[in-house]
């Protein structure tokens, strides 16, 4: 049976009863999840403006400019949303946040989800409600796309390993939604493309909406036009012919048309479509690529744009054509050029989307494929140093346009790339050999012509020269010349002083007599020469060696100060650039003629003396200068300074640095440094650039020995020992040991040795945890070996020596257990199973674990010491019963667990029939269930979880079985239970309906909805209970003994005979032809307000609001008992007169009749509900009900439980009216 409904539901669309709004249209959404057959979740509420999402905090109170509101779980992880953006398609789109859900949608819902709210249960199944019209309302598998609104309504799930299925009807709430009449509005034209249009061409604007608008006006591009329509209004239609007066753009319209009676306009369509009017033809422009000659082909740019419409085609043509050619011939355009490949007439052809024709002409006449001609001379014939070559170069067509001469024979490519000489008529060359002339004309074609020339000399004479003499010399320099030519022969040969050009010597110079020519200065000199043919040449002579002034000598100290070494004499000489030839030197003052045969020749510009005294220089140049100079050596000193003994300080225990004061005296009277370095070093070491400068005192921070350096201004240098050994730098050394790293309960000694430095250890001290060397400055204990540590954790262990060097080091103790073992355990599954139970049990414990046992039964830990079975990290048990568990650790911690399993079920649950297992009707008498009820011994009350198959056809006489089934959560399947159901045929009576059994009522009831709702608040499902078992009344008034009893054969010994028979003698009800009473069949709602309004003798003049109540046969009833506030209906245009009334909405009547009536107080304060369903009673009526328990006009089932959603059958509604018209008449 479970597995029918959604397959029906996938391949139907079924009309909803519930009607909406035209104008404000009532919609539907889920206002919280309901599951069957359990299970609720609250929901979000967002909707659109058009533009952006918002949240709604009441779906009462749904804004003005919604378009459209949906619910949105809490849980988005892989949710997917349902829509249609145009009316015309739908899509669906999965999301992960509201910022993903497109605004701009015509309507929406969610369409997936995780259903189980976080176990990722995707729904199936899906069935969604909308209305496309907005009055009715439709179901199916899914939404056209034209919807006005639409919802998510039925869908089925798993949820904690449960099957679940949406309770629509109970989780529905309603919303008023704002729906504009008009749904859609397009445009097209009759043209080629519907959306351009010229003049002469037809545009019709289509409107769809809903049949309640009215249009008042309507026009397309400024003209009035009448518009068409279909039958049923729902489509309209109107068409105008363009003109050439019509204004190029968009069509515009307009549209009036009354909405009840608010008038409204429309500009624009619904399917953003348009028509563009274009009467403008292309605009076309035609440019050759080049208008200079060209011997290549022409490319002709096109240059073609619409601004209205847009260009469609575009075609070309050779020849000047018109566009009648080219609607039927021409050539397609690839892109927007032409190539001409010759000259003449070129057309080009373009047509834009509306239909406008354009042509445009253009004549090629620079193409050129012919070369020019080409003919040269030279002058003059005879030798000569330039010759002169003539071109004549002569191009009929688009004329000579350069032309290039180069030397050698070159081809026409090599001129291609402009390479050459350019000239115009003639050229100069003035060197023999071919020559090549080229000319090309403006259409790029070129000739080439040769020519060789032979009369040229182009060598110049060869120039060479000697000096007299290159050796430094006072005299003059004698330069002789020898120049030569190979072909014309030497013309004339010249000098001057300085660097000249070849133009000074046309009238400037001296011609050179004989072959050479003197000079007496350094410097230089040009020689010249020219040839008869005119060649010419420039030799540069430069003369070094001509001397006129002498060298001089001066002499300094390399080091002036004082030194214990050798003095270097340098010597700075000025020579005259003739070179030095001797130097000598000489102890004493000495004159130049001393040198002419003594003295100590010099190969060098310095010498060394070790020795204070005079010393004299002496040089010669090569010109024959002599010069001498003499130079005092004072400053030599070879004696060693005196280091004085040093002090120390301190020269007691320290660990910081030592300060070492050192002093030194010398024969000089100063000292010009002193060094100091560790170790023993000798004078050598300090004098190699060792040790470290310091003056009167130097610090040392380690023990051993050191060496001081004193040093005076020539050089010499001592050296003295110090040994240091007071320095202690060393911090101790801690070593910890525990006195055992076993686990164990008492305390463990910490033992520290304490070594490694080279003063005593002074202090010792230790404290828990990780401290720092600066806590032991003013805290700590004192200890002397060892101490004892009482818990786990960090100690620290501090130690100072006499130098003052400290030193802390840390042990951690983890062997201290005092803490037990912990045991978990789990039982999976928890919920009822039929199956065997799994226990999985962990233990925690700091410490390895040494004994781990199990056993049934609660134990204590005595039992283990000898007892319990091998421990299991996953148990299967197979009964109900204790589990105990044992572990102990190895430092003797123990620890005990107990764990009890009651939920392994294996009883069957009981099916109880509601009722008789055997029922008759009569044919054509409507048949409802009397139901059944289920209970087990764990899950207590199973009835709602009952599965009945099997169907009653009241319209055919024979025999009918329902069968009942229910499974408890253990997966534990009941004995099945069968009714049978007998269907008499009708008597013959020549009528073929039964009359309603309620006084004054005027038709039948056609069954139970397919959905129903709450008085004045949202719906629920409606569930068809078992029969009712309402307590026994109390006793009525007994009738007259006169008055003969009623013949109902079907409420003997029924627990509400009394209340019936009271009625009956009250003519407040009757029975039916059969003589039956029927009192488990439903009562209509019309039925009970009837009933209620009579037994309350309420009068009304007023007229309901409800649409679907006005014609009915109890709207009198209706109509007073909305004027006295006792019914509000489902919304404000529905009733449900024929809808079978809930037990919940018939307390909520009841009880503000008894408000009414004044039996009931409206301001008291109603006792807290008990029963195991109340959770299932709606928020609206949850008030009204307690209040009918406290005065006990109602009572609940036997099994604890009130049915709010449930028929009120007709028995329950004769006791409650009953209970209510003693009450009354006991308060007058």
């Amino acid at each position: 049976m479970a597995m029918i409904v959604p397959l029906l539901l996938s391949t139907l669309v079924i009309p909803v009863k519930d009607q909406a709004s035209a104008f404000n249209v009532q919609a539907e959404t889920i206002g919280a999840v309901y599951y069957d057959p359990r299970g609720v979740s609250t929901v979000l509420h967002i909707y659109s403006d058009g533009t952006s999402i918002k949240s709604l905090s009441d779906i009462s109170q749904v804004p003005s400019d919604a378009r459209w509101v949906t619910f949105m779980v809490i849980y988005m992880e892989g949710a997917e949303i349902y829509y249609s953006r145009d009316g015309v398609t739908t899509e669906k789109k999965k999301i992960s946040s509201w910022n993903e859900i497109p605004a701009d949608v015509k309507w929406l819902t969610l369409s997936n989800f995780d259903g189980s709210f976080s176990e990722n249960q995707l729904i199936s199944n899906q069935q969604y409600t909308y209305s496309v019209d907005g009055v009715n309302v439709l179901s199916g598998p899914e939404v056209p796309a034209n919807a006005l609104w639409a919802t998510l309504s039925y869908y089925t799930t798993t949820w904690a390993g449960e099957g679940r299925a949406l309770n629509y009807s109970r989780s529905r709430e309603t919303y008023t939604l704002n729906v504009d009449p008009i749904r859609s509005a397009s445009i097209r034209s009759n043209g080629a493309d519907p959306t351009y249009a010229k003049a002469g061409d037809e545009v019709t604007l289509r409107i769809t909406s809903l049949p309640s608008r009215r249009l008042t006006g309507l026009s397309i591009a400024g003209q009035a036009v009448t518009a068409s329509s279909n039958a049923d209004l729902t489509e309209s239609w109107a068409t105008v012919t363009l003109g050439p007066s019509t204004p190029e753009g968009i069509i515009d319209f307009l549209v009036e048309y009354e909405d009840g009676s608010q008038g409204r306009t429309l500009t624009a369509t619904t399917d953003g479509s348009s028509v563009l009017f274009d009467n403008t033809p292309p605009s076309v422009t035609l440019t050759p690529s080049t208008s200079d000659w060209t011997q290549d082909n022409v490319i002709i740019n096109v240059q073609s744009q619409d601004l209205g419409s847009g260009i469609q085609v575009e075609k070309w043509a050779e020849g000047r054509l018109d566009a009648a050619y080219f609607r039927s011939g021409g050539n397609l355009a690839s892109g927007k050029v032409i190539t001409a490949d010759q000259n003449g007439w070129y057309t080009w052809y373009a047509k834009d989307r509306a239909g406008n024709e354009t042509v445009q002409s253009i004549e090629i006449a620079n193409i050129d494929r012919i070369a020019p001609s080409l003919n040269l001379s030279s002058s003059p014939t005879d030798w000569t140093s330039v010759v002169t070559i003539s071109a004549d170069a002569v191009d009929h067509e688009s004329g000579i346009y350069f032309t290039h001469w180069a030397p050698g024979v070159q081809p026409v490519s090599f001129f291609k790339n402009r390479r050459g000489n350019f000239f115009r008529g003639s050229f100069n060359v003035t060197s023999n050999g071919d020559y090549t002339v080229y000319a090309e004309d403006y259409a790029g074609n070129a000739a080439t012509r040769q020519i060789a020339i032979h009369n040229l000399d182009d060598i110049p004479p060869a120039i060479s020269w000697t000096p007299s003499t290159i050796e430094p010399t006072a005299k003059d320099v004698v330069i002789t010349v020898d120049v030569s030519d190979q072909e014309s022969g030497v013309d004339i040969v010249k000098w001057a002083a300085g660097q000249q050009q070849a133009s000074y010597f046309a009238t400037g110079g001296t011609e050179v007599q004989g072959a050479n020519f003197a000079v007496s200065e350094n410097g230089l000199y040009t020689i010249y020469a020219r040839d008869k043919a005119g060649n010419e040449q420039l030799e540069t002579v430069e003369i070094t060696n001509i001397y006129n002034n002498g060298s001089s000598l001066q002499v300094s100290l390399d080091n002036p100060g004082w030194t214990n070494m050798p003095v270097r004499i340098q010597l700075d000489i000025t020579g005259n650039g003739s070179g030095i030839a001797v130097q000598k030197w000489a102890y004493g003052q000495r004159d130049s003629q001393y040198f002419e045969n003594e003295g100590t020749l010099l190969a060098d510009t310095s010498f060394t003396v070790d020795s204070n005294g005079m010393y004299s220089v002496y040089i010669k140049d090569n010109a024959g200068y002599e010069d001498v100079a003499v130079i005092e050596v004072t400053r030599i000193d070879r004696e060693e300074p005196v280091i004085l003994e040093p002090n120390l300080t301190p020269d007691t225990w320290t660990n910081q640095s030592i300060e070492v004061k050192a002093d030194a005296t010398d024969n000089s009277g100063m000292v010009s440094r002193m060094k100091w370095a560790p170790g023993v070093q000798d004078d050598v070491y300090f004098q190699q650039g060792g040790g470290k400068p310091f003056q009167d005192v130097f610090l040392v921070d380690i023990n051993g020995d050191y060496t001081i350096y004193a040093e005076d201004a020539a050089g010499n240098g001592s050296v003295r020992g110090l040994k240091v050994n007071n320095i202690d730098v060393q911090l101790p050394i801690v070593h910890l040991q525990i006195s055992t790293d076993l686990p164990t309960n008492e305390n463990v000694t910490v033992m520290a040795d304490v070594y490694g430095t080279l003063s005593p250890i002074a202090a010792m001290k230790w404290a828990p945890g990780q401290r720092s060397i600066s806590y032991f400055g003013t805290q700590g204990t004192e200890f002397d070996g060892g101490f004892e540590a009482e818990l786990n954790g960090w100690y620290t262990i501090y130690a100072e020596s006499a130098a003052g060097n400290k030193q802390i080091e840390m042990i951690e103790i983890h062997n201290i257990f005092k803490d037990k073992p912990v045991i978990q355990l789990a039982a999976s599954p928890t919920v009822p199973t039929k199956d065997n139970v799994t226990v999985t049990a962990s233990v925690y414990a700091p410490n390895p674990i040494v004994d781990r046992k199990l056993a049934y039964g609660q134990l204590d830990k005595a039992y283990f010491s000898h007892g319990g079975d091998l421990w299991s990290d996953q148990l299967e048990v197979h009964d109900n019963g204790w589990i105990t568990y044992y572990v102990r650790d190895h430092a003797g911690n123990e620890a005990l667990k107990q764990l009890e399993i009651t939920n392994i079920d294996r009883e069957k649950p009981v099916i109880t029939l509601l009722g008789d297992a055997s029922i008759t009707i009569v044919q054509h008498t409507d048949f409802v269930d009397p139901g059944a009820v289920a209970s087990d011994n764990m899950d207590g009350d199973v009835t709602d979880r009952i599965q009945v198959t099997g169907q009653v056809d009241s319209s055919k006489p024979g025999q009918y079985i329902l069968q009942y089934s229910v499974t408890d959560r253990a997966g534990n399947e009941a004995e099945e239970v069968i009714r049978t159901v007998t269907v008499t045929p009708l008597p013959d009576k020549g009528d073929s309906e039964w009359p309603n059994p309620w006084p004054g009522s005027g038709g039948t009831w056609s069954g139970p909805p397919a959905a129903d709702k709450g008085e004045g608040d949202g719906g629920t499902k409606v569930p068809i209970p078992g029969k009712g078992t309402e307590e026994t009344p109390p006793e009525p008034t007994v009738p007259d003994a006169g008055k003969e009893p009623m013949a109902l054969h079907d409420i003997s010994g029924h627990w509400a005979e009394v209340a019936i028979r009271a009625l009956y003698d009250r003519e407040l009800v009757k029975g039916y032809p059969d003589g039956t009473y029927k009192p488990d069949i439903p009562v209509t709602r019309a039925e009970f307000v009837t009933l209620l309004v009579r037994s309350l003798q309420l009068d009304g003049e007023g007229k309901a609001p409800f649409t679907d109540s006005a014609d009915h046969w109890a709207s009198s009833a209706i109509n007073a008992a909305v004027e006295h506030g006792i019914v509000e209906g489902y919304s404000s245009r529905a009733f449900g007169p024929n809808d079978p009334i809930t037990r919940e909405q018939m307390a909520v009547m009841l009880s503000r009749s008894g408000q009414q009536a004044g039996i009931l107080s409206r301001d008291s304060d109603p006792g807290e509900l008990s029963f195991k369903d109340q959770s299932s009673i709606s928020a609206w009526a949850r008030e009204h009900v307690s209040a009918l328990i406290d005065s006990r006009m109602m009572n609940g089932y036997p099994n604890d439980r009130f049915l709010p959603q449930g028929y009120a059958t007709r028995a329950e509604v004769a006791a409650v009216i009953y209970r209510f018209i003693l009450t009354q008449e006991h308060r007058k």
